[in-house]
């Protein structure tokens, strides 16, 4: 059973299904545990799944499932907290920049704000350095096949892997 001083809640997009449950983090936090690159794995407990053409009807409940980090399209906290320690852009010098933007994957749309260091960058939010997700803050998503299955949290982490489209929201772009 997971502490509640050392898990937090998620919800966990597929291509097809909705995650809801419990993950145990240590002091690294969450996304120390995502980009973990010895462990392909996560484990999560007290685990509700649904389909997402019918996000309200609840399929089954498991104490606890496996679920592969690669097949994570997004995962959807409440709060940017539950990130851990490196969640947080440090810029030490360098000036932070919040910028509104919109991301496809094959299955979602997300909005909300990604933060980088003095300008954004497409290359270096997606190819730039070890991380598997991109952290878009304050954010919302659709499912693009079930436009009544919205979802929105303090932060949602988007599989870099996945994304289509990376693109700034401009006041042209609206």
């Amino acid at each position: 059973m997971i502490s509640s001083r050392n898990g937090i809640n998620i919800d966990l997009f597929s291509e097809a299904h909705r995650f809801s449950g419990r993950i145990s983090v240590g002091p690294s936090g969450l996304l120390a545990q995502l980009n973990d690159a010895n462990s392909s794995l996560m484990e999560i407990e007290d685990v509700y799944f649904s389909r997402l053409d019918q996000p309200a009807k609840i399929v089954a409940h498991f104490e606890t499932a496996h679920l592969t980090k690669a097949q994570a399209a997004l995962i959807v906290l409440a709060r940017r907290e539950d990130l851990g320690s490196h969640g947080q852009v440090r810029a030490g010098y360098s000036r932070v920049v919040s910028v509104p933007v919109q991301i496809t994957t094959p299955q979602f749309e997300v909005q909300g704000q990604i933060e980088v260091i003095h300008k954004y960058d497409a290359a270096e939010v997606l190819i730039g350095g070890t991380g598997r997700f991109v952290m878009v803050f304050n954010a919302a998503a659709i499912a693009t096949a079930y436009p009544e299955t919205t979802v929105a949290g303090g932060a949602i982490l988007v599989n870099k892997a996945q994304v289509e489209l990376i693109a700034p929201i401009t006041a042209r772009s609206k």
